[in-house]
């Protein structure tokens, strides 16, 4: 699964690789971006032309939950159920298809009795795109609006796998235009792990485990196990 990423934007880079226009929200810097809370993601324009920049809440509403509050709210979905056609995701891996910017995300690996988190981060430290699917849920009777996502995961990589047993789709910057436009059975072909030297993974804070701690001292390891 991915449950923790870091958003510390480089606005000058996703404009290069990503952005066919000036940034369109101001973006504080997420160190331990969790579940529920607001992210910026890029999705394709409303109009079906270039993309735009929208906040979203990391956790998958869809169109016709009665209930938002009392119903489930995924955070990933996985890309074999996408690729079978599963009902929940059909209609938005289809139409609504996103990318989550990321620094990196985390994932925790049990080691004795302890649990320790590691940043898996692009090997060109630079920024990397998690492929996601969004919706948009309406209250019936008030009209509020609750725009919300999910990453997509898949089998890991020889690199995550002596961490965790699924990882995020990354989409690769030659692929980004294709995700976000194509036809579906075209974006179907990229839910696959990324080559293994894309990504490096290192310790990080055991303080990341708490969600209120969020600044870039977390990703000090604190000494206690070595890189993988």
């Amino acid at each position: 699964m991915c449950g923790r990423a870091r958003q510390v934007l480089d606005w000058q880079e996703l404009k290069v690789k990503w952005w066919q226009g000036q940034p369109a929200l101001n973006v504080e810097p997420r160190w331990n971006a969790a579940p529920r809370q607001n992210l910026m993601m890029i999705c394709a324009h409303a109009d079906g032309d270039g993309a735009e920049a929208l906040a979203m809440n990391w956790g998958f509403v869809p169109s016709w939950e009665k209930d938002p509050k009392g119903g489930r709210r995924p955070i990933n979905a996985k890309a074999e159920s996408i690729a079978a056609g599963s009902g929940m995701w059909r209609e938005s891996f289809r139409r609504r298809r996103a990318l989550l910017p990321v620094s990196g995300f985390y994932e925790w690996q049990t080691i004795g009795a302890a649990k320790q988190p590691y940043s898996i981060d692009p090997s060109d430290g630079g920024m990397m795109a998690l492929a996601s699917i969004w919706d948009r849920w309406s209250d019936p009777s008030s009209g509020e609006t609750l725009t919300s996502f999910a990453v997509i995961t898949c089998p890991p990589n020889a690199t995550m796998a002596a961490i965790h047993d699924r990882m995020p789709v990354v989409i690769a910057p030659s692929d980004i235009e294709a995700w976000l436009h194509a036809p579906a059975e075209v974006a179907a072909t990229m839910l696959k792990s990324c080559p293994d030297g894309a990504l490096r993974v290192y310790p990080v804070s055991r303080r990341l485990g708490n969600v209120r701690n969020d600044s870039p001292d977390l990703l000090d390891p604190g000494g206690y196990f070595p890189a993988i």
